[in-house]
């Protein structure tokens, strides 16, 4: 799939390394703070879907206690252009497990929402170390 460079502008919005409270440790090191877990259990779902707009209403909940509605209104357009990206990616068929969906248009635009879940999964977790940065750093 093609480079979604959008991503950037959304993982700054509050662009602050953190720890969260008790966090596990991930293979590229990223801090997974309880909250998310909390998101992301609730959300679960076999439906890709589903999960997906579980996950972006959890996110747009927690930016809607910290941002203004213009900042809200921005979030919503760079996101509705990273869905954009990533429902028009063409896909990698050198990838075998790709090459595996090749011609058939449903199990691509599955692949297609399953990349769209880890990202929200990655935006909801960079967001949520960013925003515990924030209060640790206040109450500090």
């Amino acid at each position: 799939m093609k480079k979604l460079p959008i991503i950037t502008a959304a993982f700054m919005l509050a662009a602050i390394s953190a720890q969260a409270e008790k966090p596990e440790e991930t293979p590229d090191n990223i801090q997974i703070p309880e909250q998310y877990l909390e998101i992301d259990k609730g959300c679960q779902n076999s439906d890709i879907y589903q999960y997906n707009s579980c996950l972006k209403e959890a996110l747009f909940k927690i930016m809607s206690a910290t941002l203004t509605e213009e900042q809200i209104d921005d979030l919503k357009s760079q996101l509705a252009g990273i869905e954009q990206e990533v429902d028009t990616a063409e896909p990698d068929y050198d990838n075998p497990q790709v090459k595996t969906a090749e011609g058939n248009e449903s199990k691509i635009k599955e692949m297609r929402a399953e990349s769209m879940n880890l990202i929200w999964k990655r935006i909801l977790i960079e967001t949520l170390n960013s925003l515990n940065a924030v209060t640790a750093g206040q109450n500090a």
